[in-house]
């Protein structure tokens, strides 16, 4: 699913609700330490400014990854901590090339000839593509986009109005195990962007896009963004332990409650959370 605006929305439209309900809510905080007592559950944090903080909540929803939830939630039975240890997670990288003028989609999305072999190596990285597939992200609009264009020429001519622009968004999973640390390395984002706007060329000269049109490639590195299914994961009671609420007070949502990476798993486990702290 693709919501209006992107995942970005969906936080910013939370975010508006807690704060219109009353609730405080505050961002840019670094949760390091989350920690049941017999009074409630302790979170530890940074807070925007850098500063060590510690508040006492009755309950706590913890929304982050397993493999990050394991390190920063306190007193994880044996059993729930290997529960959560068996799910692993893919790195990926997304660009955003943002194009001057508007051109027309070839499709939702494109892909790129696979590599020849599985890389599961990190040091033959060099062997994958720079991207596996390319999406117009103005395909929903390819209907009308003579007419706007025809429109957009009018504009430029009468010197009135601005004409439409466009993004392709790329794609590119890492997939071997380990690869966040080689995705966070300080010359990781020159690195990738040199491979993509080399592996983008070609496609731009194909479809007669100078590269001047290129107004900025924006990408975003998502460390542990793809949890992996695998089979008998899910009939093993792997996932049901590893997202089992937690001395009674910690609740758990995210996609890998079902190691299913899309929006649809991140809500479904948000309201079994709501709803299980709403019995407790």
């Amino acid at each position: 699913i693709a919501l209006p605006g992107g995942n970005a929305a969906v936080a910013r439209e939370l975010a508006m609700r807690l704060q219109s309900a009353g609730t405080h809510f505050e961002g840019g905080a670094l949760v390091i330490d989350v920690r049941p007592t017999e009074s409630g559950v302790q979170i530890t944090f940074e807070d925007s400014q850098g500063r060590l903080r510690s508040v006492l909540a009755a309950r706590c929803v913890v929304a982050l990854p397993k493999l990050v939830a394991r390190i920063v939630v306190n007193g994880l039975s044996a059993a729930q901590d290997a529960a959560m240890h068996q799910i692993k997670y893919r790195a990926y990288l997304t660009a955003n090339v943002l194009i001057r003028g508007e051109i027309p989609s070839r499709g939702y999305d494109l892909y790129t000839e696979p590599a020849r072999d599985l890389v599961t190596d990190p040091r033959r990285d060099a062997d994958l593509p720079a991207f596996t597939d390319l999406i117009f992200a103005n395909w929903a609009n390819w209907a009308n986009w003579a007419d706007r264009a025809d429109r957009a020429k009018e504009e430029s001519a009468s010197g009135v109005g601005v004409a439409p622009n466009s993004v392709l968004t790329l794609y590119r999973p890492l997939p071997y195990s380990g690869a966040e640390q080689y995705l966070f390395a300080p010359d990781a984002a020159a690195r990738h962007r040199a491979r993509i706007e080399a592996a983008l060329a070609p496609l731009l000269r194909a479809w007669s896009i100078a590269p001047s049109r290129v107004h900025d490639i924006r990408q975003t590195r998502l460390g542990h963004a793809i949890p992996i299914a695998r089979a008998g994961l899910w009939s093993s009671g792997a996932l049901a332990t590893a997202s089992a609420p937690h001395a009674g007070r910690v609740f758990f949502c995210n996609q890998d409650n079902y190691a299913n990476p899309c929006f649809e798993s991140a809500a479904k486990s948000a309201w079994e959370a709501c709803a299980a702290l709403k019995r407790s």
